[in-house]
């Protein structure tokens, strides 16, 4: 089931929110979102249920004991299926491909039987027992509320990445919380103002890329920039549209999940992007992989480390392993021209971080003989690209939006029992209409594959 379903929108979701309101069923609610979120799990198939419940009581059963903390056979024994089973369905046929074996189907498995969202919930059961091993979480929580971390629905297919104190004193509070009506009006806003990004921006970019990625032999330079530029509004604004309605839809049960985005294609250096850019993952990566190395004290090391991981935790291709390896380079090249870098004009700065991304994003679209074909195009002589003037006046209105407006600040203003803007409002509401229109037409979310 996706965010931009109407079964979604008109049916699983007012179905839910409906027994969340009812006050007779106010001290089931826990259990009353585990369930409804495993049917809306089940829609990605019956095996993706079962993964994850199996996980789920093999985490909480090596790390429900007070011995936890300090034990290093129960970390290892918690994190061991998880790891197991990203390793087994995600990376079994890559990792056989390049040994000389040929990858086999074998039991359930199939690229479709992918369990959708396992790299998102595989990180959060392991920051889980890596808290409870180093004693960020002293006791144990009720089985069911570490059920409902794990499965909470506007999380579990792609994110935010949560750890434990992020939601648990939403969850204790839960059979009591009453929604107020300015956190509805926050919740709706940022889920109308994602719904929007995905549906009016990301998805009409994706649908021009998508026959120019074909011709990739016969692009004219028209074609190469819509790729290499479109394609970075259409990743940010899918993936910033998810978080978005992702944030609004756990706003209406009292959950407040951190920040993702923080404009990031406005950072002024490598090394800020990945401070604002999927801002969930980098921290993980820096609290659980990054210090655990030794952080600065290897920095070279840990960075090369901590970007391979990234760019495989992404995808398992050596394109994902090499657009890792891009960013660290960049990362690492910022490092060592820092002072250089600093003293130009910010503009150029925000510029120059803006382009290296986007060319970045290659390596993530395409995998590496695509890559190869994209720059032996022949971008003078070429005979595809991109003529029409709609499409462009789109790639400026992406522009517009990514660097004009702060979404987040307008939604928020409505904690204060006011609209900042009421035409922006109703434009918005008119722009949710029309979303609504096309939302049958609406691609799966980038991150879904991941």
């Amino acid at each position: 089931m996706n965010f931009t379903d109407l079964g979604f929108i008109f049916g699983f979701l007012p179905a839910v929110l409906i027994l969340q309101e009812l006050t007779v069923l106010r001290r089931y609610r826990i259990p009353i979102l585990i369930v409804a979120s495993l049917i809306f799990y089940m829609f990605s198939g019956l095996l993706h249920v079962v993964v994850l419940l199996l996980n789920i009581v093999s985490v909480y059963m090596f790390t429900a004991s007070a011995r936890t903390k300090g034990s290093v056979w129960r970390l290892t024994a918690a994190v061991a299926l998880p790891l197991a089973s990203i390793f087994y369905f995600k990376y079994l046929n890559f990792f056989m491909s390049q040994i000389g074996l040929t990858p086999t189907p074998g039991i359930f498995k199939s690229e479709a039987a992918l369990p959708a969202g396992i790299s998102f919930f595989t990180f959060h059961m392991i920051a889980y027992a890596a808290d409870r091993y180093f004693g960020k979480i002293e006791k144990a929580p009720p089985f069911s509320f570490f059920a409902l971390f794990i499965t909470f629905f506007p999380h579990l297919i792609a994110g935010p990445i949560l750890r434990f104190h992020d939601v648990a004193k939403a969850i204790t509070k839960l059979p009591s919380y009453r929604s107020l009506q300015s956190d509805r009006g926050i919740a709706i806003s940022y889920f109308c103002v994602g719904l929007v990004l995905k549906i009016l921006l990301a998805d009409p970019l994706g649908n021009i890329i998508a026959p120019l990625k074909k011709t990739l032999t016969s692009l004219d330079w028209t074609g190469q920039f819509f790729i290499i530029f479109g394609y970075s509004f259409q990743i940010y604004f899918d993936f910033f549209g998810y978080s978005l309605m992702a944030i609004g839809l756990a706003r209406w049960f009292g959950f407040i999940f951190p920040r993702n985005f923080d404009y990031p294609y406005e950072s002024e250096s490598p090394r800020a992007f990945w401070r604002r850019w999927h801002m969930t993952l980098s921290f993980w990566l820096r609290d659980y992989l990054y210090f655990p190395l030794g952080g600065n004290r290897a920095y070279v090391r840990n960075i090369i480390i901590v970007f391979l991981v990234c760019g495989l935790w992404h995808g398992a291709g050596w394109n994902f392993l090499l657009w890792g390896a891009f960013h660290a380079c960049l990362v690492l090249g910022y490092a060592a021209v820092a002072p250089m870098w600093n003293a130009m004009p910010k503009l150029i700065q925000r510029s120059m971080t803006f382009i290296l991304i986007s060319v970045g994003w290659l390596l993530f679209q395409f995998d590496l003989s695509g890559v190869i074909q994209f720059f032996h195009a022949p971008s003078l002589s070429g005979t595809h690209g991109v003529y029409d003037l709609g499409s462009w006046l789109l790639l400026a209105m992406a522009a517009i939006v990514c660097f004009g407006f702060k979404l987040e600040p307008y939604i928020e203003s409505q904690s204060k029992g006011y609209l900042r803007d009421g035409l922006l409002t109703i434009t918005v509401a008119v722009l949710f209409v029309l979303s609504v229109m096309f939302a049958n037409q609406s691609n799966d979310f980038i991150y879904f594959r991941f």
